[in-house]
């Protein structure tokens, strides 16, 4: 790229803004883009990351509130004193199962932090789509009003037209519920105004607001949300920039590095069969939340995190080069390390025992703990269709109930079954079977 004064920059992305006297300059200013340099490698590029949080961490006196999507440098972060783990999560951002693991992860190993960002944009067919329901004010960031009947001048366009375009209100409530069944410690979105209104001179809500507002009721009164995780994956030390698309190449920022490929090597391969990330989904937004074989029920966070962190989980994963955590480690949790399809093997046969239910197909089947009930949350990343009406029926919630087989319940229709174990080391034979295919755009059912 050739060499920008700031006047250039700030010249150049007003002739693209749609608002020549509010154009948008993200995470910087035109003068902090003109001493930009582009990274040649690597390490140039980690050390770009590192200069950028310790001067945003200097600039508010260790107040700063970062916010990652995929790409994340909470390794980083951790050594300049963050402690809030902001994930931003939604349709541009694969894998968010992964974002929540690392981000509760790092939460739990500084003892910070950890929320969700639901972002709300989606590109389909080439053109990239937001929120926005608002009909009679200027949205969030001078966004135009695309509405029913379209707006050819619209900020963002709409490819949903009654549906606000962006993402499905099908996704905003599975992100929103897995969050905070995930024990984020809070949750926002992006473009609040806009998206949760559809006129601010009389507050009506739209079907976006209508969606926050059934998550609130549901969590206002439902007590504190503790996430049953019995496992850790341990990452090396040395990577600090991690990548939610879990390939070596993302990981290595798009950078030839032959002395760290075998390390991202390893940890993808390990990673990536725990959260669905190996696999395709079905349905145009499955990219988002991806079902897997394995329990939801497992951070990720470092090798250097504190031993009484470490020691908190009663399994933990070593993702290091040759074993290098599992020979060093002297705690109690029990280390699984050695082969990738070893470490799998042995992973599901340690929380199959521990949380005393199976899981036979691919789903996402996640643990928790709300006043004193364990319950289980199902959800399903795959077979949803674009914008569909009925979103109602497109989340399926299923608690822990051995009275009860054979039953399909919601999150409004749930039957919970109290238990005093706080982990949830259930013993009564609980199976979880998924009853889904595959090759079918359907929303598959679950039963006890």
């Amino acid at each position: 790229p050739q060499p920008w004064t700031p006047e250039e920059i700030i010249e150049e992305v007003r002739k693209i803004s749609s608002d020549k006297e509010n154009i948008h300059l993200s995470c910087g200013t035109a003068y902090e883009y003109a001493g930009d340099r582009q990274p040649q490698s690597y390490p140039e590029q980690i050390e770009d990351f590192r200069m950028h949080i310790a001067k945003r961490m200097g600039e508010t006196d260790g107040f700063a509130f970062p916010c990652e999507a995929g790409r994340i440098t909470y390794h980083l972060m951790a050594k300049h004193g963050v402690r809030t783990y902001f994930s931003e999560q939604g349709g541009q951002t694969p894998n968010l199962r992964v974002q929540t693991a690392i981000a509760r992860g790092m939460a739990h190993a500084s003892g910070g932090r950890w929320c969700v960002f639901y972002e709300n944009y989606l590109t389909l067919n080439g053109r990239l789509g937001r929120c926005n329901f608002l009909e009679d004010a200027p949205g969030d960031w001078y966004g135009r009003y695309y509405g029913p009947k379209g707006n050819p001048n619209a900020t963002y366009p709409s490819i949903g037209g009654e549906y606000g375009g962006g993402s499905s209100r099908s996704v905003q409530k599975r992100i929103g519920f897995y969050a905070l069944t995930s024990g984020a410690d809070f949750y926002t979105d992006e473009f609040a105004v806009s998206s949760n209104f559809r006129r601010m001179s009389t507050a009506e809500l739209s079907p976006f607001g209508l969606v926050n507002q059934e998550m609130m009721g549901y969590f206002s009164g439902a007590g504190y949300v503790e996430p049953v995780v019995m496992a850790a994956a341990v990452l090396p030390k040395e990577l600090e920039y991690f990548d939610s698309m879990l390939t070596p190449e993302a990981m290595l920022c798009g950078f030839e590095c032959p002395e760290l490929y075998d390390t991202v090597k390893r940890v993808c391969g390990i990673l990536a069969p725990l959260f669905g990330a190996d696999r395709e989904g079905v349905g145009n937004e499955e990219h988002i939340m991806r079902n897997s074989a394995f329990h939801d029920s497992v951070d990720i966070l470092y090798e250097d995190a504190p031993a009484s962190v470490l020691d908190s989980y009663p399994v933990l994963l070593d993702a290091t080069p040759g074993g290098r955590f599992s020979k060093a480690y002297q705690g109690k949790a029990r280390v699984l390390s050695g082969e990738v399809s070893d470490i799998h093997r042995m992973l599901r046969k340690e929380l199959d025992r521990e949380l005393g239910y199976e899981i036979e197909g691919n789903a996402i089947v996640q643990p928790y703990v709300q006043n004193g009930t364990a319950c289980i949350a199902v959800y399903n990343g795959d077979g949803y269709y674009y914008h569909q009406d009925d979103c109602d029926n497109k989340i399926r919630y299923l608690f822990a109930d051995s009275g009860a087989p054979n039953q399909e319940v919601t999150q409004t229709e749930a039957r919970k079954k109290p238990v005093n174990d706080s982990r949830f080391s259930v013993k009564d034979g609980v199976l979880l079977k998924y009853l889904g295919a595959d090759a079918d755009v359907v929303i598959p059912d679950y039963v006890t």
